[in-house]
């Protein structure tokens, strides 16, 4: 490993090991692996850029690369950030899942009662076959404003028919924001209606500066209509689930998701690979994530590639108006041979594949 080994331990297995620098030997205590086996290795400089190479051994010609970044930028919007809450009220809603959807927006709210919120404004909306909201328009997030937000929730109607989305975003996509980051956060199952009309809607230049986060609840969510959601908007988002048996990590989803929605927003994400073989259409390519939709400051951005003589990469972004531009490069310490990497790239591709987003045009990914 071509980088400072901080710890290394197992929390599965009791391990021997001989650690230097850079390079480490481990040796199980007990020989029978009765259990999955676990290795954690932690590194000094963590958040550095990476770039791997590995070379398939019984093929000299199929290379693949990995890319890791930590971007760094100014993680606190100086803009206002509109955050509307969307709340999933229809038939498929029902019993358990809609008290717990109540619960959940009922923590959101809970947790934007912070002066990190000073200058952020919400509102809350309830949908079926029609909608509801709380306010006529976004308000300042004071604590009387949210006490109101959480009334409105605890007693809005339920049972409210089909899964409308379509026209709560149509009304915003005819009120553009452009000074300020807007950001949607949904609690749904995912069962939507009419997904290519909200798809189509999302990558309208009226919703440019929109992102998505999408909160999936319920015992049978559909979290594939719930990234397709993310991956249609410029800004991105993140796709999180819910699970009713792990609610003590509800909080930290929770804050996790409004710690980004304070965030810049961040268009036009790519990646250089510097590569003129990929260039004159010489040697198959493939990358995974074909498209990158988000990216949030100090978070792992890992990116697969199945490509030849590829030894410099550079992300490139544009923050807030801003070109963002981060350049890594391999080394002879990085070059490795095996099949790990080559596994992990395909299984990324099936990923995208599976998700619809392997290709822009939809009947190729069909």
């Amino acid at each position: 490993m071509p980088y400072d080994i901080q710890k290394l331990y197992s929390p599965t297995h009791r391990l021997r090991r001989k650690i230097t620098d850079c390079q480490a030997m481990i040796q199980l205590v007990d020989q029978v692996l009765t259990k999955d086996f676990i290795l954690a290795i932690s590194l000094k400089t963590i958040h550095q850029p990476r770039m791997l190479v590995e070379t398939h051994p019984s093929d000299s010609k199929s290379k693949v690369c990995m890319l890791t970044y930590y971007p760094q930028f100014d993680s606190e919007s100086q803009s206002p950030v509109e955050l509307i809450y969307l709340i999933d009220v229809s038939n498929s809603m029902d019993g358990q899942t809609m008290k717990q959807t109540k619960q959940l927006a009922h923590m959101f709210l809970s947790n934007m009662t912070s002066e990190n919120n000073s200058n952020t404004v919400f509102n809350v909306i309830t949908f079926g076959s029609d909608n509801d909201e709380c306010f006529p328009i976004s308000i300042p997030s004071t604590r009387e404003n949210i006490d109101k937000a959480k009334h409105f929730i605890l007693h809005s109607l339920v049972h409210r028919g089909n899964t409308d989305l379509f026209s709560v975003l149509r009304h915003y996509s005819l009120l553009p924001s452009y000074d300020q980051i807007r950001n949607f956060v949904l609690i749904s199952d995912g069962h939507l209606n009419d997904m290519k009309a909200i798809v189509s809607l999302l990558k309208c230049h009226q919703m440019k500066k929109d992102r998505f986060f999408t909160c999936s609840v319920g015992e049978t969510p559909n979290k594939h209509n719930l990234k397709q959601l993310i991956n249609s908007t410029s800004g991105g988002g993140i796709a999180t689930v819910f699970d009713s048996n792990y609610r003590s990590k509800w909080k930290t989803k929770v804050l996790h998701i409004l710690e980004n929605t304070r965030q810049p927003c961040v268009n036009d994400i790519v990646i250089d690979w510097h590569n003129e073989d990929e260039n004159n259409n010489m040697l198959p390519f493939q990358q995974a994530p074909q498209h990158i939709h988000s990216l949030f400051n100090g978070q792992r951005l890992t990116i697969y590639g199945f490509i030849n003589d590829c030894y410099k990469a550079t992300l490139k972004a544009n923050v807030n108006g801003y070109e963002l531009s981060t350049t890594v490069f391999s080394s002879k310490m990085t070059e490795t041979t095996g099949k790990i990497l080559h596994c992990l790239t395909a299984r990324a591709i099936i990923d995208d594949w599976e998700n619809g987003l392997l290709y822009i045009n939809d009947t190729e990914n069909e």
